[in-house]
C-alpha cells in the first residue's frame, strides 16, 4: 500500500519492523510504535499509518490523516476498521471496533486518525428478545408472527439468533425462522431448539423488523422463542 497524499504526520521509534501502509500503534510499555491490533489491548487504539518505514530502533513517518492508494474491492463510501490482524485495516468491523476511515473509491482509503471518539469502541453488540411468539399455521408457507412493532434508531446488524419452541416440529418436519426475509434459525424434527451463529444481516435504522416462521406440519403452531444478538454498524 502507499501513501499518495499526506495531511499530518509525526515521527515515532519503531518497536519492530514496519512498513509503508502498517497502521500503527503507540505501546504504553516503551512509547514505540508498533503494528496495532484490535484483538490486543495494548496495541490499540491505532493512531496512524505508516508513510516511511524502518527497522526496530528507527525514527518512523506516521500519518495521522492520509490517502492511501492499493487496495482492491472496498466498499465505497463504506468505513474502515483497525483489523485483529496486526497492521491491518478491515471494511468488517471486529468486536472492538475503531474506525480510521473510509474507503474513497475501490482501492483508495482515506485515513483520519485525529477526530476525537475514534478510539472508543464504535460498535455495540446487544441482544432483542421475543418471548412467546405466536401466530402462524403450520402449512409451509411464511406466516408473519403476532408480536410487537420492533424497529432501530441506528443501523444494526444481525449477527446471531437462537430459537425455542414449545413443542418439537416432529419427525421429518422444519420450522424456518425468517428476519426480513432472510433466515436466521432452523428447528426440526424432535428438536426444539435452534440456531446460527454466523449471520450477517443489514437492518437499516427505522426499518420495522419483520419475523416469519414457516413449518412443514399442519395444525396451530407452538409458541417461539426467539433472541437475535445484533451489532451496531458505526
Amino acid at each position: 500500500m502507499g501513501i499518495k497524499r499526506g495531511f499530518d504526520r509525526f515521527s515515532a521509534t519503531a518497536g519492530e519492523a514496519l512498513s509503508e501502509g502498517d497502521i500503527v500503534a503507540l505501546k504504553d510499555a516503551d512509547g514505540e510504535a508498533y503494528k496495532a491490533d484490535a484483538n490486543d489491548t495494548t496495541l490499540r487504539p491505532a493512531v496512524g499509518i505508516v508513510g516511511k518505514g524502518g527497522s526496530a530502533d528507527d525514527k518512523v513517518e506516521i500519518w495521522i490523516r492520509a490517502i492511501a492508494d492499493g487496495y482492491s474491492s472496498l466498499a465505497e463510501g463504506g468505513a474502515v476498521y483497525l483489523s485483529e490482524t496486526a497492521g491491518d485495516e478491515t471494511q468488517t468491523a471486529p468486536d472492538w471496533a475503531q474506525k480510521i476511515g473510509a474507503a474513497i473509491d475501490d482501492d483508495r482509503i482515506l485515513f483520519d486518525f485525529s477526530a476525537a471518539g475514534r478510539f472508543v469502541p464504535e460498535a455495540r453488540t446487544f441482544c432483542a428478545t421475543m418471548p412467546r411468539a405466536t401466530g402462524w399455521t403450520k402449512d409451509g408457507a411464511d406466516k408473519a408472527l403476532d408480536m410487537p412493532a420492533l424497529a432501530f434508531p441506528v443501523d444494526v446488524k444481525v449477527v446471531r439468533a437462537y430459537a425455542a419452541v414449545g413443542t418439537a416440529p416432529g419427525s421429518e418436519k422444519t420450522l424456518t425462522i425468517k428476519v426480513n426475509t432472510s433466515e436466521v434459525a432452523e428447528i426440526a424434527g424432535t428438536a426444539t431448539t435452534g440456531d446460527d451463529e454466523d449471520l450477517d444481516i443489514d437492518i437499516t435504522a427505522g426499518t420495522a423488523v419483520a419475523v416469519t416462521a414457516a413449518e412443514t406440519a399442519s395444525g396451530s403452531a407452538a409458541n417461539l422463542d426467539l433472541i437475535l444478538v445484533l451489532r451496531t454498524q458505526e
